[in-house]
């Protein structure tokens, strides 16, 4: 028993040193649940939801590893059950920035729908 509970006392104490970042997720719920969004699969999908037509146009937005921002605007779409949503596959409509961290923010009329979403 001590031989387990050993390593996991380490590995939980050296978890505990390594500083959380507030943006590293890949999703994210407005408090009302009426916009979501999340980067997720392979190769990357993002994928906006609202419950109702808030917009008909969004900007989605990349931050590569260097930095180096790329914006594009794209079109919501009626979904099962009356919800809007829109999916990009991101190596098609962004170009690779390199290995890293990759930042998706997602606009409509100006202003960020949330915080940004890492992949």
């Amino acid at each position: 028993m001590k031989r387990i509970l050993i390593p996991a006392v380490a590995v939980a104490s050296a978890m505990a040193l390594i500083p959380a970042s507030a943006s590293a997720r890949s999703s994210y719920c407005s408090k009302s649940g009426d916009v979501c969004y999340q980067a997720k699969g392979s190769p990357i999908k993002l994928q906006i939801t609202t419950a109702a037509k808030y917009f008909s146009r969004y900007r989605l937005c990349i931050t590569n590893p260097h930095r180096v921002r790329e914006c594009h605007r794209f079109r919501v779409h009626k979904a099962k059950g009356g919800t809007y949503s829109s999916t990009i596959s991101w190596p098609k409509h962004f170009e690779y920035g390199g290995k890293g961290t990759y930042k998706a923010r997602w606009y409509a009329g100006g202003a960020a729908l949330g915080p940004a979403v890492t992949f």
